[in-house]
């Protein structure tokens, strides 16, 4: 099942055998409640996840890349033509999207800051 609410998912379990469960998660969206302004019914990481374990089901995230701003590779400005759907996200526009880029900064410079100035010892 994909992106049903946690409701539906035990409705669709008491009429067949479900092995799987896809939604909407990334590390910077564990509970997410829309996408692309479309609302989720559903929270992945408070009803999902725990439901998904319980049941032995498989979870597999979309969008696991917020649309590829994970990747480290957008820019401040300019990341989409008019073509690509990700233009219309709000999530990679705007205000949200300045707090979601200076994240992804700082979790590529996370390692700098935490990499020793002391050689290791063996």
């Amino acid at each position: 099942m994909s992106n049903f609410s946690l409701e539906l998912l035990k409705q669709a379990m008491a009429l067949t055998t479900v092995v799987s469960f896809q939604g909407l998660y990334n590390m910077l969206e564990h509970n997410p409640t829309s996408y692309h302004n479309i609302p989720l019914e559903y929270r992945t990481q408070k009803e999902i996840l725990p439901f998904c374990r319980e049941y032995g089901l498989a979870f597999f995230p979309y969008s696991p890349l917020f649309q590829g701003l994970l990747t480290g590779t957008f820019r401040a400005k300019g990341n989409f033509d008019e073509n690509d759907v990700r233009a219309n996200n709000p999530k990679l526009s705007g205000r949200s999207f300045e707090i979601y880029f200076e994240v992804t900064r700082q979790l590529r410079i996370l390692p700098k800051k935490l990499a020793s100035p002391y050689p290791k010892l063996l």
